[in-house]
């Protein structure tokens, strides 16, 4: 289990984002109205929690690129944004694509790509950190959730539970830091040690 600031810390910033996103959609009512974004809600916290059973950490460990630090401002950034954006523009209906029907598709994206997203995490345990950074007892892990396919694994999370577009332009702007990062990363791994 994680200390108390971290548990108090992703209590906070969960309930804040989904906060942004209820604000967006015009209140508790016209948020919840909608039986896929309750779902959403209710996955949030779900994931919310499994996180907290999770050793990932923020750790510059051994060796880190430091280059890399300005992607946390601007994840906290985007996430703000994201929270907020698809909601208000679902609710002014703008740029939107359909209905109920691609936000149960977004449902289903958004809980598979979360289980995607935190799978890593867990197999990693202490050594995952969300900065790039090798850590103490670090290994290439090239199998399993690590294999070919990851990076398309976590792009899955940054798809939209909404029904509109702007998602789809966070998806591009989080897959090029995504790519930035896991290039560092491997770049520090090919260094000799």
């Amino acid at each position: 289990m994680r200390s108390p600031a971290f548990v108090v810390s992703a209590l906070v910033s969960t309930v804040g984002c989904l906060g942004l996103a209820i604000l967006g959609a015009g209140g508790f009512a016209a948020f919840f109205s909608h039986a896929p974004l309750t779902v959403v809600a209710i996955a949030v916290l779900v994931m919310a929690v499994a996180s907290l059973f999770a050793h990932g950490n923020l750790s510059s460990g051994e060796h880190e690129d430091r280059g890399d630090r300005w992607v946390l401002s601007a994840f906290w950034v985007i996430s703000l944004l994201s929270a907020f954006l698809p909601a208000y523009t679902d609710r002014t209906d703008f740029w939107v694509i359909d209905g109920e029907a691609i936000r149960w598709v977004g449902v289903a994206l958004y809980i598979v790509g979360g289980a995607m997203r935190m799978w890593p995490i867990f197999v990693l345990g202490d050594r995952f950190s969300g900065l790039v950074a090798i850590q103490r007892g670090h290994r290439l892990v090239t199998d399993g959730i690590y294999g070919s396919r990851r990076l398309l694994l976590i792009c899955l999370y940054f798809l939209p539970f909404h029904r509109n577009n702007p998602p789809f332009a966070h998806l591009a702007v989080n897959f090029q830091e995504v790519v930035h990062s896991a290039q560092a990363g491997n770049a520090d791994v090919a260094e000799p040690q």
